[in-house]
């Protein structure tokens, strides 16, 4: 499901006859804040991985570059974990990866995410029922 803020731009933009608020629309709590950047980190390093696997590394080259244990590799690509910047730093550092940290309002609107046409039914469906 798309995060509030993209739901709020679209309903905003498309639904001039549905009045809404935006202290109608629930903020997005840390845990969830969190979450969220747990998971963007791990499936953005799981992306580099994948391309390194294309041009032939291994976990063990991974380690090696990091002073880990290969099954320290293979855990922390595995899964996402409850990883600390340190982690990610140093798996981005092993990859030979660079990282960015975006971050923005929350009235900003965000740009579509790959999925998101996979909602676009369902926000129409919400936006005209809850009217």
């Amino acid at each position: 499901m798309p995060g509030w803020p993209a739901i709020y731009s679209y309903v905003t933009e498309n639904c001039d006859d549905f009045p809404i608020k935006r202290s109608a629309i629930r903020r997005p709590r840390p845990r969830e804040l969190r979450a969220k950047l747990r998971d963007q980190a791990f499936d953005a390093i799981g992306a580099l991985w994948r391309r390194r696997q294309s041009e032939r590394w291994t976990q063990k080259r991974v380690a090696d570059a990091i002073g880990r244990d290969p099954a320290w590799v293979s855990r922390n690509l595995r899964a996402p974990g409850n990883r600390t910047l340190r982690t990610i730093g140093k798996l981005i550092q092993a990859l030979d990866g660079e990282s960015e940290i975006a971050i923005s309002p929350l009235e900003a609107p965000l740009e579509a995410r790959s999925n998101d046409h996979a909602y676009t039914a369902y926000i129409q469906t919400r936006a005209v029922t809850e009217h």
